[in-house]
């Protein structure tokens, strides 16, 4: 939902947006320079709600919810910066969760 402008990162799509996005790189995320035989790939959005309403539709029980002011990979160049473990972060004091974690389990 987040694109980045300028030294800022503004609001460049809702974030109850379900369509597909489509997206071109001929490489990884992961910092892999090997390029990709196929480099469109095409993503949805789903809100934490709805992520956890499909653990819960599916019978689990969630042990816990974690969210994260970092990332796992410069998802925005120039706007983030790495931390003492490797771990991207938003310049500033204003960081909104970029990640998050959930464990849940089946009885």
């Amino acid at each position: 939902m987040f694109e980045p402008e300028g030294d800022r990162l503004r609001i460049g799509d809702s974030y109850f947006n379900a369509e597909a996005r489509q997206y071109v790189s001929e490489v990884t995320y992961t910092g892999d320079d090997d390029p990709l035989a196929h480099p469109v790939t095409y993503q949805w959005q789903h809100t934490l709600s709805e992520i956890v309403g499909a653990l819960i539709g599916a019978g689990l029980t969630l042990e816990f919810l974690h969210e994260f002011p970092f990332t796992v990979f410069n998802m925005y160049p120039g706007l983030i910066t790495r931390d003492e473990h490797g771990r991207w972060r938003l310049k500033g004091n204003h960081h909104p969760p970029l990640l998050f974690s959930v464990k849940a389990r089946k009885d």
